[in-house]
This record gives structure tokens, sequence and C-alpha cells, in this order.
């Protein structure tokens, strides 16, 4: 047999092992019941867990294994020590504070390092934790003095997070088939939750404490409904549509002083959002001058702000929204800010009394 063929051959029984390993054979095993535990490291079945899980390093589970989390877990993850690293990026592996003007790997001044070969990463492939509003379900680091940079990055690619209690992690990043409902997210570092693709739901959950933003959106179109931002030092939704996006904002409740509540970075989108039936409190709504985002039937106390680029001409039209002021011209002047001089907005109609269902679920 001519020697192509013969590797052919190897690189086939080779891609079998490895699809067999990572897809067939955890579906092909029992559950495993893991109560009050320690875990880290690959884990290539199926579980559920249970009581106490302390994780004591960076956890992959692959992607034909699902992890199911009863009501009243504790999911405790240390802060050092990381008994199984499986990110050898080396800028990940630096330790210490950035102290240099500029960003480092997305690092930015002031921050410290990811320092992987100390701090905890996990990998989810299918994870569903289900909690209820009496026995949440907790993820967070082991200590009683929490920091937004205690665990490093938690990447879902599917499942449901229901009635959880998310703390203390520099970022959630959350695939395309991924619900997470009633629960609360605190003390992020750089996004409380980060979607770069397909159509996720964030719904009916409290955001509180960011260093960063809240929500990072990024060439996606999620769904984002029934939420409450409160008062934080980074903005609530940041969208950078990439043409693609078309991001569905509805119904939340914005207390962001300061910041913005909605933040679009840029605009020329194929299809446009909606910024529909929020309460802004507080946090300003910023859109550049060529989005094609719909903000309507919303309450706003605050203002619309125009990022500036220097050639904004022609005009937009802003629909329907109440403002708690009567005159679309005094609208203009004093709560739109910022838009370039040879740049028009339209207010299409001024509401009397707020939308009845403005800022809630």
């Amino acid at each position: 047999m001519h020697w192509f063929f013969k590797v052919l051959i190897v690189l086939g029984l080779f891609g079998f092992f490895i699809v067999f390993i990572l897809f067939i054979r955890p579906k092909l095993l029992p559950i495993k019941q893991i109560i009050n535990s320690e875990k880290y490291g690959i884990i290539l079945q199926s579980e559920r867990w249970g009581g106490v899980i302390r994780v004591t390093g960076d956890i992959l589970v692959v992607p034909g294994a699902r992890i199911d989390v009863d009501p009243g877990t504790q999911i405790l993850i240390v802060t050092s020590g990381d008994k199984s690293n499986m990110d050898l990026i080396p800028l990940h592996l630096k330790s210490g504070v950035n102290a240099e003007p500029e960003d480092i790997f997305g690092v930015m001044h002031g921050e410290p390092f990811y320092d992987e070969g100390q701090k905890i990463s996990l990998r989810f492939f299918k994870f569903y934790a289900k909690g209820t509003s009496q026995q949440p379900v907790i993820l967070a680091s082991d200590t009683d003095t929490k920091s937004p940079y205690d665990i490093n990055t938690i990447w879902i690619n599917s499942g449901i997070l229901s009635n959880v209690k998310l703390a203390s992690f520099r970022r959630l990043e959350i695939g395309p088939n991924v619900i997470i409902s009633e629960s609360s997210i605190s003390d992020s570092g750089e996004c409380g939750v980060c979607i770069l693709r397909g159509k996720p739901q964030v719904l009916n959950s409290i955001f509180n404490g960011t260093l960063r933003n809240y929500i990072w959106v990024e060439r996606a179109s999620p769904l984002i409904s029934g939420n409450t931002f409160l008062p934080t030092k980074g903005n609530g939704v940041v969208v950078n549509p990439k043409r693609f996006g078309s991001p569905k904002i509805l119904n939340n409740k914005f207390q962001l002083p300061g910041y913005s509540g909605v933040y679009f970075l840029e605009g020329g989108e194929k299809k446009g959002g909606e910024i529909t039936s929020n309460f802004f409190a507080a946090g300003d709504i910023t859109i550049p001058c060529d989005s094609k985002v719909s903000v309507t039937q919303n309450h706003i106390k605050s203002n619309l702000r125009f990022l500036k680029s220097g050639n904004c001409v022609g005009s937009i039209t802003i629909g329907e929204n109440y403002w708690e002021v009567d005159s679309p011209e005094k609208i203009v002047n004093e709560r739109v800010i910022e838009k370039e001089l040879d740049f028009t907005v339209n207010i299409k109609e001024v509401l009397k009394s707020p939308p009845k269902n403005a800022g809630e679920k």
C-alpha cells in the first residue's frame, strides 16, 4: 500500500478516536453524581452537581458532556493555586498589574493581569444551573473579601442559568444558545455578560457592580429584556453591531448616573436593533448618527447622546417616547447632546404619559 494511503488511514483513525472521546463516549456513559466534592481538570462524562462544589483548578467539559446543577448548590472557586491550568498563552500567564498607559491584551492600565498560572477559568459546552427563588445556585469565589478579579473567564456555549447568583468574576462569555433568567450578576471586571454571537437571552435579572460594562454585545442579536441595571462604574448595554447585529433591548430599567444605559459604538447596521419600552431613570442613550436602531416607547429621564465622528450630516428621526418634556423643540435643545451642527434630530412625537410597560418585566 502506498505511504499516502497509510497516512490517510492513520489520520482517519486518529480523527475517529478524537470524535469518539469528545462527542460519542460521553453520551454512552451514565450521568455521574457529584455532591460536596472538589473539582478540577477535564470532565469526560456528564455530571450532576449538588451540595458544595469546591473548584480548585481550571475546568474543561468536553462537547459531548453536560453539567446539571441542582437547586441550592454552591460552586465556590478558589482564588489562587490553579491545579490544572489549561491556558498557556504567555500574556495570560503574566501576573501583577498593568502599569503601562495602553491596554495589553485587553488588560487596561491599573488592572491586574490574568495570572492564569494561579487564577481559574471555567469552560462548559453544556451547563444547566436551575435554582429556585428559595434555593438559588451560587457561583462565586470562596473568599469573604470578594473582587471582580477572583475568577477569570466563565465560558458557557449552551445552557440555562435560572435563579443563579454569579459574583466576583472577570468575564462571563455566553454562546448563542444560552438563556440567563431571574439571576443576579454582581462584581464583574470586564463584562457581566459578554455576547459575541447568535441570539442568547438575558431576562429578568439584576446587575449590580461592574468595572467596565454590564453587558457587551458584538456582532450578535440577543434579547435583553426585563433586567435592572443598578448604579456602577460602567455602562449598561454596550453594542458593537458590526453591521449584522440587531439586539432587542426591551423593558429594562437603567439606573446609571454618569454613564450610558445603552451605548452603540458603531452604526451602519444592515438591519438595526430595538430600544423599546425601557425606563431610563439615569443613564444616557448613546448612538452614532448613522445608527439604524429604533428608539421608541421608552420613558427617558436622561439624555440622547450622539457620538461625534466629524462627518455627521443629514438627519435622524427618533420614535415616540415619554421625556417628561412636552415640546419636541425643547427636547432637542436640552436633552439631545453632543450632536454635530450639520446634523438634525427629529422627534417624531412626544408621549404625554409614560408607556405602561416601560421598565417592567
